[in-house]
Protein backbone atom coordinates (compact mmCIF):
# COMPACT_ATOMS: atom_id res chain seq x y z
CA UNK A 1 0.00 0.00 0.00
CA UNK A 2 1.57 3.66 -0.94
CA UNK A 3 0.75 6.68 1.65
CA UNK A 4 1.14 9.86 0.11
CA UNK A 5 3.06 11.93 2.64
CA UNK A 6 2.22 15.77 2.54
CA UNK A 7 4.55 18.86 3.78
CA UNK A 8 2.04 21.87 3.84
CA UNK A 9 -0.06 20.44 6.60
CA UNK A 10 3.72 19.70 8.52
CA UNK A 11 4.86 22.97 7.72
CA UNK A 12 1.73 24.96 8.27
CA UNK A 13 1.68 22.81 12.22
CA UNK A 14 5.24 24.05 12.45
CA UNK A 15 4.75 27.39 11.68
CA UNK A 16 1.97 27.67 13.88
CA UNK A 17 3.82 25.93 16.67
CA UNK A 18 6.61 28.33 16.49
CA UNK A 19 4.44 31.47 15.86
CA UNK A 20 2.94 30.53 19.34
CA UNK A 21 6.26 30.04 20.98
CA UNK A 22 7.73 33.46 20.12
CA UNK A 23 4.34 34.84 20.93
CA UNK A 24 4.91 33.56 24.77
CA UNK A 25 8.46 34.46 24.73
CA UNK A 26 7.79 37.90 23.53
CA UNK A 27 5.01 38.27 26.63
CA UNK A 28 8.23 37.28 28.78
CA UNK A 29 10.31 40.03 27.25
CA UNK A 30 12.14 37.96 25.27
CA UNK A 31 11.79 38.79 21.31
CA UNK A 32 13.07 35.05 19.32
CA UNK A 33 16.09 36.51 17.06
CA UNK A 34 18.10 34.40 14.15
CA UNK A 35 21.54 35.13 13.15
CA UNK A 36 23.06 33.95 9.98
CA UNK A 37 26.60 34.36 8.73
CA UNK A 38 26.95 33.96 5.49
CA UNK A 39 30.00 32.52 4.05
CA UNK A 40 30.26 33.55 0.52
CA UNK A 41 27.86 34.27 -2.40
CA UNK A 42 26.62 31.05 -3.18
CA UNK A 43 22.93 31.78 -5.02
CA UNK A 44 21.40 28.63 -3.16
CA UNK A 45 23.11 29.57 -0.04
CA UNK A 46 21.54 33.23 -0.54
CA UNK A 47 17.89 31.36 -1.44
CA UNK A 48 17.74 29.04 1.63
CA UNK A 49 18.84 32.23 4.07
CA UNK A 50 16.18 33.82 1.96
CA UNK A 51 13.66 31.38 2.90
CA UNK A 52 14.76 31.32 6.58
CA UNK A 53 14.56 35.19 6.97
CA UNK A 54 10.61 34.83 5.43
CA UNK A 55 9.76 31.93 7.96
CA UNK A 56 11.39 34.19 10.97
CA UNK A 57 8.58 37.08 9.86
CA UNK A 58 6.06 34.64 9.88
CA UNK A 59 6.52 33.33 13.18
CA UNK A 60 7.16 36.48 14.47
CA UNK A 61 11.22 36.17 15.27
CA UNK A 62 14.34 39.03 14.47
CA UNK A 63 16.30 37.90 11.46
CA UNK A 64 19.77 39.82 11.07
CA UNK A 65 22.49 38.34 8.46
CA UNK A 66 25.99 38.47 8.86
CA UNK A 67 27.69 38.97 5.17
CA UNK A 68 31.77 37.67 4.44
CA UNK A 69 33.58 37.41 1.40
CA UNK A 70 34.25 33.89 0.50
CA UNK A 71 38.30 35.00 1.14
CA UNK A 72 37.85 36.09 4.68
CA UNK A 73 40.40 35.27 6.71
CA UNK A 74 40.26 33.24 9.82
CA UNK A 75 40.43 35.48 12.47
CA UNK A 76 37.81 37.66 11.16
CA UNK A 77 35.02 34.21 10.91
CA UNK A 78 36.52 33.88 15.08
CA UNK A 79 35.51 37.14 15.54
CA UNK A 80 32.12 37.46 14.24
CA UNK A 81 31.27 33.85 15.82
CA UNK A 82 32.47 35.22 19.44
CA UNK A 83 30.11 38.00 18.84
CA UNK A 84 27.81 35.84 18.15
CA UNK A 85 28.61 34.08 20.97
CA UNK A 86 28.29 36.97 23.05
CA UNK A 87 25.43 38.39 21.89
CA UNK A 88 22.15 37.62 24.93
CA UNK A 89 19.40 38.52 22.06
CA UNK A 90 20.53 35.87 19.87
CA UNK A 91 18.58 32.99 20.92
CA UNK A 92 19.38 30.59 17.42
CA UNK A 93 22.07 31.07 14.49
CA UNK A 94 23.50 29.29 12.35
CA UNK A 95 26.79 29.52 9.44
CA UNK A 96 25.91 29.24 5.89
CA UNK A 97 28.67 27.95 3.09
CA UNK A 98 29.70 26.16 0.69
CA UNK A 99 31.90 23.50 2.55
CA UNK A 100 35.58 24.04 1.35
CA UNK A 101 38.23 23.71 4.31
CA UNK A 102 39.24 27.57 4.13
CA UNK A 103 39.47 27.35 7.89
CA UNK A 104 41.59 25.25 10.06
CA UNK A 105 38.26 23.35 11.29
CA UNK A 106 37.86 19.39 11.38
CA UNK A 107 34.43 18.37 10.54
Amino acid sequence: MTKLLLAKPVVENAVSRLTTKCLELKKRGLTPKMRVILVGNNPASRLYIRNKSKLCDKVGAEFELVEMASDADERSFTEEIQKMNEDDAITGCFVQYQFQNIYNIWI
